[in-house]
């Protein structure tokens, strides 16, 4: 039976909500990361484009970690992807990972690549949760906490409540259930806190990124106690008192950190940074393309705020591109040129 409060979110507005915060949240982390970045020294333009295929790999990843079987024999047989409006920061961390190391490998970027990212993420998780609590997309569980929050009767929890027969018909909200996205948003802070205090304790490149996964790793095992099975896309169905995804975050967490400890133990990581780095047009103009290619063609199944997030990064890039991009023909054929572009010890 609903409670009577004077505190009740009504989500009729909750996906606008989302959608500004989503959006905000993006955007600082990709400033801060690129602050990060130059403060480092990076060339810039060559930074830029790592940071897109991270940002690119992110929004594929928490969207394609939804995926059900269904939708990824739909994914093998068909060769295409199902579209969803479903998202999981999980997902968005694993992809985010891999598009910097890829772009990493492919630019033959010797610098650290992830940190800078370390603490931008968790910052970037507590404003998104914002936009969570308003939309009420994640709830938490019926609790009698003084803190405790209500959602209005078109949201999701109050239909769930529903049909548990935790409600009356006439009720207009739903019951009192634990604020789990306020949990994160306090947890996200402290792991920025953290991480930042930490900075210069880690001697391993990588090693304060994964430290802030880690850390967000625990925080979302201790939260899924209190999150309600019917507002997670993936991995709910509870297994010997845990829920399936927990079991997989405790499965990360051991992995990680036996890879962390492994790392900060090794003498030789710094090897890598002293290597001298080099980066022809021709690659970055490659990247370029091919994921003007990716937006192009995922146009109708990315949303329209991932879209808009897309061209926000995609458009300055390609207008860059095409400005500084002159086209030299030698005796050795055509070359490619982008001034101040080519390696790292050069200035624009």
């Amino acid at each position: 039976m609903c409670m009577e409060t004077l505190f009740i979110i009504d989500t009729t507005h909750g996906e606008i909500y989302y959608s500004i915060s989503y959006m905000a949240a993006i955007l600082i982390a990709a400033a801060m990361g690129f602050y990060a970045g130059v403060r480092m020294g990076y060339p810039k333009f060559p930074w830029l484009l790592l940071m897109m295929a991270g940002g690119m790999f992110f929004i594929i990843g928490e969207k394609v970690a939804t995926y059900s079987p269904g939708q990824w024999m739909q994914v093998f047989t068909d060769f295409q992807l199902p579209r969803t409006g479903k998202k999981t920061i999980l997902g968005g961390i694993l992809g985010l990972s891999a598009g910097l190391i890829l772009g990493k490998t492919w630019f033959r970027f010797y610098r650290p690549v992830v940190d800078n990212f370390a603490i931008a993420l968790p910052v970037a998780m507590a404003i998104s949760r914002i936009g969570c609590l308003m939309a009420g997309c994640c709830f938490g569980t019926p609790a009698n906490v003084p803190w405790g929050i209500h959602y209005g009767s078109s949201s999701i929890a109050c239909h769930v409540h529903m049909m548990h027969g935790l409600l009356h018909p006439h009720d207009t909200a739903s019951a009192l259930i634990h604020p789990v996205q306020v949990y994160e948003i306090l947890g996200c802070l402290l792991i920025a806190f953290l991480v930042w205090k930490t900075r210069n304790r880690w001697s391993a490149s990588g090693s304060l990124f994964l430290f802030s996964v880690l850390c967000y790793a625990m925080l979302r095992f201790l939260v899924e106690f209190v999150r309600a099975p019917e507002s997670s896309f993936v991995m709910a169905q509870d297994y010997s008192g845990l829920k399936t995804i927990q079991w997989v975050i405790m499965a990360v967490m051991v992995t990680g950190l036996i890879f962390l400890i492994g790392r900060e133990k090794r003498q030789d990581h710094d090897l890598l940074i002293i290597k001298q780095m080099r980066m022809p047009a021709s690659r970055q103009v490659v990247m370029v393309v091919f994921f003007t290619v990716v937006a192009y063609s995922g146009r109708n199944w990315f949303t329209p705020v991932e879209m808009s997030l897309i061209l926000l990064f995609l458009l300055p890039v390609l207008v860059f591109t095409i400005l500084r991009m002159s086209v030299i023909v030698t005796k050795d054929g055509i070359r490619l040129k982008l001034p101040g572009l080519q390696r790292d010890d050069e200035s624009p």
